[in-house]
């Protein structure tokens, strides 16, 4: 398993979570209290310096919802950056996304339903040319379950989620929809939590063979 592609889907669902919303983006994303600032810092293999493959910064603002996520590279060099634009009832209306080379700049337009569950994601590049649209689909409780993205009118990636008791990511299912042959599928366990009960340590085992380690720092308002 290329660390690579471990990356790639590690961005994917911090990007799924960071698209998704209802009431706040807190409760979207099952986080407990005045949450400020989440600080991920995500590991392959082992919990060190050498093994520290990328670090996630976002921010959010007292109504609990997301204004800002930085993709780091483990020497905390910037990666990309993902600006929300909100509406009055906190539907973010647009993303901005700006590459550290500053040449891949991409806007994401949003569409929700009733719930004010988003449920379409179009991406364009700077170009104004759709890229990639992100179809999205939710359970009775409102947690995403699956994500379908691709090319517009050719998908090509579908992602399966599954929540445990407690409301958070228990499982996920890659499969590509050209191949029809399944890709990447984790389990996630939570190990450690703070005074909150938001997590602080998550271990992920990849398709049994490889496991990739979340820390979390979580600093809140006061």
């Amino acid at each position: 398993m290329k660390v690579s592609r471990i990356i790639f889907i590690f961005i994917s669902l911090t990007f799924c979570s960071f698209l998704s919303i209802t009431k706040s983006d807190l409760a979207r994303e099952n986080l407990q209290g005045k949450v400020k600032m989440v600080v991920e810092y995500g590991y392959y293999e082992e919990i060190d310096k050498a093994h520290l493959s990328m670090i996630t910064v976002s921010k959010y603002n007292q109504k609990g919802n997301h204004v800002e996520t930085s993709y780091l590279k483990s020497d905390s060099s910037l990666m990309s950056k993902a600006e929300a634009h909100h509406l009055p009832n906190g539907e973010i209306r647009s993303t901005h996304t700006v590459h550290s080379e500053g040449e891949h700049d991409l806007v994401h337009n949003h569409k929700y339903d009733k719930n004010s569950n988003r449920i379409e994601t179009t991406t364009l590049n700077k170009e104004g040319k759709v890229q990639t649209v992100f179809r999205y689909t939710y359970n009775e409780k409102d947690q995403l379950i699956q994500d379908v993205s691709g090319p517009p009118g050719a998908p090509a990636f579908q992602l399966n989620y599954s929540y445990n008791d407690a409301g958070n990511l228990a499982e996920m299912k890659e499969l590509d929809l050209k191949t029809k042959k399944p890709g990447m599928h984790v389990f996630y366990k939570y190990k450690e939590f703070d005074k909150e009960n938001n997590w602080t340590l998550r271990e992920d085992s990849i398709n049994v063979k490889s496991k990739c380690y979340t820390i979390r720092r979580i600093e809140y308002f006061q």
